[in-house]
Order: structure tokens, then C-alpha cells, then sequence
């Protein structure tokens, strides 16, 4: 690979490593991937769907793949936080349920 191949893939390294510091950065990736079916299914009777449903899988693989190539901590960082942000509303629905039950138990 020749000096500015390397230099611009040092600087590509760092940009997705910096990048995803930030929280917000990876909830955002994280939908990009959840949307794109990267770890799902691109299967569709219609022959033109599917094609379009792989093509977006496939842009959500070159993210998955960068982000594994460069920092694939923040990757785990990212689902560890998605899996906590999920069990806490799914904690508030539930409250809520059982608060909206509990009024109308009341108001009988």
C-alpha cells in the first residue's frame, strides 16, 4: 500500500474510533444498522424487493464490518447500551400498565 493509502486509512481509523464515542453516535448507527436488516432476513417474494432489501443490507454490512475492523469495542459498547435503553422501557410500560390498571381498580 502506498504512503497516502496508509495515511488516509490511519486517518479513516481514528474518524470511526472518534466517531463513536459519542452516545449518540452509536444510537444513530445502531438504527442505520436495525434498518438496513444487517443481521436480518433480505428475503422477499417480489424479486425487486429483495434486491432492494439487500442492497440496503449490504451498506449496513460495510458499517458492521468498518466498525469491527477499527473499533469493535464501541460496537459491543453500542448493543450493551441498546439491550439497557430496551429493558428500561420495557420496565415503564410495564409500570404503566400496572398504573392504569390499578386506577381503574380503584375507581370501581
Amino acid at each position: 500500500m502506498s504512503k497516502p493509502k496508509i495515511k488516509k486509512q490511519i486517518i479513516k481509523n481514528d474518524d470511526w474510533g472518534t466517531m463513536l464515542e459519542s452516545p449518540a453516535a452509536r444510537r444513530i448507527i445502531w438504527e442505520i444498522l436495525e434498518h438496513a436488516r444487517t443481521f436480518g432476513s433480505s428475503f422477499d417474494e417480489n424479486p425487486h424487493r429483495m434486491s432492494y432489501n439487500e442492497g440496503q443490507r449490504a451498506v449496513g454490512q460495510y458499517i458492521y464490518d468498518e466498525i469491527m475492523r477499527n473499533c469493535p469495542e464501541r460496537f459491543l459498547q453500542a448493543q450493551n447500551e441498546m439491550n439497557s435503553a430496551l429493558k428500561q422501557i420495557e420496565l415503564k410500560n410495564k409500570e404503566n400498565q400496572q398504573g392504569e390498571n390499578g386506577e381503574e381498580d380503584a375507581g370501581e
